[in-house]
Formats: C-alpha cells, sequence, structure tokens
C-alpha cells in the first residue's frame, strides 16, 4: 500500500531538482577542465555544492520512500528536511517546507504499520 502521496511527490521533485543541478556543475567542471570555456567556475565552490547537493539528494530519496511506506523514519527525515527548506529557502520555498510540516503532522500523516480488517 502507498501512503502519503504529496510528500512522495515533493521529495522526488526536490531530489530531480538536486540531481538536475549536479549533473549542470558536473558538466561546467568539466568544460572548465578542458578549457572550453574562458570563465572560470571556483572550483572548490562547486566541489562543496556538489558534495552539499549529493547529500540533500541522498537525503531526499530516502525520505520519498520512507515516506511512500508511511514510515515513522520517513515522518522524521521528512520533518528535518521540512524545517531545513523552511529555514533556508525563505521566502519562496517557505510555503514548501510549511507543508511539509503540515503533512507530517499528527492529523494527515498516513502510517504504515496499521492494520486493516
Amino acid at each position: 500500500m502507498r501512503f502519503n502521496k504529496s510528500l512522495f511527490i515533493i521529495h522526488n521533485t526536490y531530489l530531480f531538482f538536486y540531481l538536475l543541478i549536479l549533473i549542470l556543475y558536473a558538466i561546467c567542471i568539466l568544460l572548465q577542465i578542458l578549457s572550453v570555456i574562458d570563465r572560470p567556475v571556483e572550483v572548490w565552490f562547486s566541489i562543496l555544492l556538489m558534495f552539499y547537493l549529493t547529500i540533500f539528494s541522498y537525503l531526499h530519496y530516502i525520505a520519498s520512500n520512507e515516506v511512500l511506506h508511511g514510515t515513522e523514519k520517513g515522518k522524521k527525515l521528512s520533518r528535518l528536511l521540512g524545517w531545513i527548506i523552511l529555514i533556508f529557502g525563505f521566502p519562496v520555498f517557505s510555503v514548501i517546507g510549511i507543508f511539509i510540516l503540515f503533512k507530517v503532522s499528527k492529523r494527515y500523516w498516513q502510517s504504515g504499520n496499521c492494520q486493516t480488517i
């Protein structure tokens, strides 16, 4: 059974967005190495950003799978990512962070460990 589809979609959207930016930065670094572009990309900044994107891509991947099964791990990870998005995504992405925190509340969370008769 699949639970929490809206949270699953949000986490997968963030995962896609992070992976897209990660690929674009990898292409920029590759072009800089091949000396195709004249404007250099700061290598350390790019590596740090790629590390950040890799970590958060992985966290969103784990959260999307766990949320879909309604596990407590998915709820806690979604809550953590919701707070991070709320704080660091101000003002635009804070709405998405609030939505995530709203969906992991007791009222709207669909737990996967409930028994059906």
